[in-house]
């Protein structure tokens, strides 16, 4: 008879449903031997797999002792070959188990000590953190319940020992251990993190690398230690509050520039009325609105080129390169010549105020309507 292949149905069935699902158990009775292999090969060796793993093998063993085969020490051979992996599948199950119940159990002998020694609302030592980080990553909490629960179990803030648990991660248990010696608090330890994050902060062969000096991670070097991380700390606070200061100084010049802006518009309505009750020919009064109208444009456009804010604003956001600069420079050129090109033309048509007499009367006039 030939060999059956694989059946796709079937083999979905047994890799994507638990082995307690009763289409599972269905496919497995009716599935062929490929089928069947195909699916172990799929499972072997996967964690949480086992159970279905071993109800794979024994359906395939069923195929085996159903083939007839002609010798005697082959059968006896294959029968314990059979035997021995069965051992193998279930040792391995067996392994897991009580891995699993050691794993709960150090959970709760974590906690008991924790709560013996009366941790509550104080800062939990560097040895109690190595176990909490195990629990964590095994999962072994869950046999108490959530890791929520588990803090609370403990008596423990969940979300303090979650930050204690990423410095324990980031800088490692001999770090912590020697930071804590000398008074590092929770505050400063968040702070050592974003250092570290920037790159300001390094860990390489037990010795840390900070401000460009390297300083051992022992006990004859804790008051350089100390002192260096209290320089870098101090260093970024000053920097925060320059960031702060230019911040301060960005709005102020903020302010100031939207009260032009309102002042100039109040002019604008001003001049508005004003045109109303002149008695100027209609071309004149639209020209001087709109010349009014390019002023309070212009500034605005000066306003977002302005060197002193715009590179306060983008510095906040991150270095100001070269090209920024560059940029600034070439966008101010642009403008710078383009006005010159346009007062150019401007006096060679129309004539130089400073050289012409009524010219310059209406030019002072004009400024003098504008300041009024």
């Amino acid at each position: 008879m030939p060999k059956r292949a694989c059946n796709a149905e079937d083999y979905n069935w047994l890799v994507n449903t638990p082995a307690s699902d009763g289409n599972f158990k269905a496919a497995l009775e009716r599935s062929s031997e490929a089928t069947i292999k195909k699916a172990v090969e799929f499972v072997e060796g996967k964690e949480g797999e086992k159970t279905k793993e071993l109800e794979l093998r024994r359906r395939l063993r069923k195929f085996n002792t159903a083939r007839v085969v002609p010798r005697a020490d082959v059968d006896t051979s294959t029968a314990l070959a059979l035997m021995a992996e069965e051992k193998s599948v279930a040792d391995t199950a067996r392994m897991q188990v009580e891995e699993r119940e050691r794993s709960i159990a150090n959970a709760y002998e974590t906690a008991g000590i924790i709560k013996t020694l009366n941790f509550v609302g104080k800062v939990v030592t560097v040895t109690s953190l190595v176990q909490l980080d195990k629990v964590k990553k095994s999962k072994s909490y869950k046999g108490i319940g959530t890791w929520d629960e588990y803090c609370e179990y403990t008596g423990l803030d969940r979300h303090s020992i979650d930050q204690q648990l990423l410095s324990l991660n980031t800088f490692g248990q001999e770090f912590l251990e020697t930071v804590t010696s000398f008074g590092v608090g929770y505050r400063e330890m968040r702070r050592l993190r974003q250092l570290s994050n920037d790159g300001d902060i390094t860990i390489v062969d037990n010795c840390v690398e900070i401000g460009g000096e390297s300083i051992p991670l022992d006990a004859d070097h804790k008051e350089d230690l100390q002192a260096a991380l209290e320089r870098v700390l101090d260093e970024k606070a000053e920097a925060l509050e320059d960031a702060h200061a230019t911040v301060k100084a960005k709005d102020r010049v903020l302010g100031s520039k939207d009260e032009v802006i309102k002042k100039q518009e109040k002019e604008l309505r001003k001049l508005s009325r004003e045109s109303a009750s002149r008695d100027l020919p209609p071309a004149e009064d639209a020209f001087l609105q709109r010349m009014e109208n390019t002023r309070i444009s212009f500034d605005g456009y000066l306003m977002k080129a302005d060197p002193d804010f715009v590179m306060n604003e983008f510095n906040d956001l991150g270095e100001v390169t070269p090209r920024m600069r560059a940029a600034l420079i070439s966008t101010l050129h642009y403008m710078k010549m383009q006005v010159l090109a346009a007062y150019d033309t401007a006096v060679t048509n129309y004539g130089d105020p400073t050289m012409n007499p009524e010219i310059l009367d209406g030019f002072a006039n004009w400024e003098k309507q504008q300041n009024s």
